[in-house]
């Protein structure tokens, strides 16, 4: 099957089990055809017993009208005298007036008579149609909760999780073909969509804890749950491979997750993440294979911690505020002291600092281009504020420059002065070994560019 025919079988998962409540729509359905046969039976019933009362007052004139006669015939039964011709007319007109009303008597008994076989035989037509009617909505309920069992049953063998993974399966291969404008694409996309909008409002309807949120890398959109226990952010590999980032995966680190539940991931810095319009650059993150329906992964600390952010809701919907961090004083932790010679190098460590979640000062970045008091104002600003200090240099030389042996040597002496309580670290590039440190900075912990590990060892010295 190719990815156009899988896309058609999606796309009719969705239409049936997605986009609509299904036991919603069963329950009202199963409850509409059975009100509908209920309503037809016991208007049938009123009708009957309506009939049987009408049956009964007939019945009662009849009786009425037959006692009539009855004593019509009694009186009847003593004969006038045939000698007294006006008691003779008087029996006659008696006996023709018994006989008019013993004529009506039956025609009424016969009219009786025939309503009550036609309402029994309308009694037997409806006892048929109550038997059609009772199979079709047998039927009707049967099938709305084959449909609802179906769901049930489609949602309990994990099916969304499933249909979310081979929908990125067929995503991630579509999107690293290149055709960037094949319909399939477009109509993957959408589903990617309209999956991760169902899952969020399925979230907010069942208070199931899960905070998701639309995010972004670059322009690709994804969907992240916030996850304030997680120390990185985590991407599928399914998104890494769309977004052609396998390139960018570093070593394989073992990762703990909740219940003991151990496994080891490759690590990735993320080139740019955005939320709400709030973006980080080379975010620390990990690629796992994402256990969650309409999730591309979790939003972890290492984005979150570049901004003030809550999480907001009490008894309502959950939510995610993210506000940008003030370059105030007080607001930077780490002072990367450089010459501008070795800003390359330097701007390495500030990315790796910033993927780390420290707050790193480097003045090409913190400062841009400013007049020459207000860099100063500038740098005087982040020396209060840093707790450590990184000296990045290649050559003996750039150390001892006036601006940077001013910055390294002020930051001693807060240090000295209690004012400091952080560590100062050398970061040694190119050639540059420790034998050829300042006087100054001998007594302090050196780091090789060149050694392997060096990131670590640096994050190392760098308490929080």
């Amino acid at each position: 099957m190719n990815d156009a025919s899988k896309l058609a079988a999606i796309e009719a998962t969705v239409e049936r089990f997605l986009r609509r409540n299904v036991a919603q729509q069963a329950q009202a359905a199963i409850g509409a055809a059975v009100g509908e046969f209920n309503d037809w039976v016991l208007s049938g019933n009123q009708s009957a017993q309506d009939a049987d009362a009408a049956f009964e007052r007939e019945k009662k004139k009849l009786d009425e009208g037959t006692s009539a006669v009855q004593r019509l015939d009694a009186e009847l039964a003593a004969r006038p005298d045939p000698k007294d011709g006006a008691a003779v007319d008087a029996y006659n007109r008696r006996v023709a007036e018994r006989n008019a009303m013993a004529a009506a008597h039956r025609q009424a008994v016969e009219a009786f008579n025939a309503s009550v076989r036609q309402f029994n035989q309308a009694q037997q037509d409806t006892a048929q149609q109550r038997a059609a009617r009772k199979r079709s909505t047998d039927e009707t309920v049967r099938k709305h909760e084959a449909e609802y069992r179906a769901c049930a049953d489609w949602r309990d063998r994990e099916g969304p999780d499933r249909l979310w993974s081979e929908l990125n399966e067929i995503y991630a291969r579509l999107r690293s073909s290149g055709v960037a404008g094949s319909s399939e694409l477009a109509r993957a996309r959408a589903l990617r969509q309209e999956m991760a909008q169902f899952a969020a409002a399925e979230n907010g309807r069942t208070h199931s804890g899960f905070l998701t949120v639309q995010a972004a890398l670059g322009d690709e959109p994804i969907w992240l749950d916030v996850d304030t226990g997680a120390t990185v952010v985590t991407l599928s590999p399914e998104l890494v491979e769309a977004l052609h980032w396998s390139a960018l995966l570093g070593d394989t680190v073992e990762l703990q997750l909740p219940g003991g539940l151990r496994l080891s991931a490759p690590q990735l810095v993320i080139p740019e993440l955005t939320v709400f319009g709030q973006s980080a650059d080379q975010v620390k993150g990990v690629v796992v294979k994402v256990p969650g329906f309409g999730r591309d992964g979790s939003l972890g600390l290492s984005f979150l911690t570049r901004f003030q952010y809550s999480i907001t809701g009490g008894d309502g919907p959950a939510g995610l505020s993210l506000r940008t961090k003030s370059a105030a004083p007080g607001e930077y932790d780490v002072f990367i002291c450089h010459k501008s010679e070795d800003e390359e190098p330097a701007r390495s460590l500030y990315d790796y600092l910033r993927a780390e979640s420290y707050r790193p000062f480097f003045s090409p970045v913190s400062l841009g281009l400013k007049s020459t008091s207000a860099f100063q104002q500038g740098i005087d600003r982040a020396l209060e504020s840093a707790r450590h200090m990184v000296v990045v240099a290649s050559s003996s030389a750039n150390m001892e420059a006036p601006w940077v042996r001013s910055e390294w040597q002020r930051f001693l002496a807060m240090r000295h002065m209690g004012r400091k309580d952080g560590c100062l670290l050398i970061l040694l590039c190119g050639s540059m070994q420790p034998a050829q440190l300042p006087v100054g900075l001998v007594d302090c912990q050196a780091i090789s560019m060149q050694a392997e590990g060096w990131r670590n060892a640096v994050r190392s010295y760098l308490p929080r």
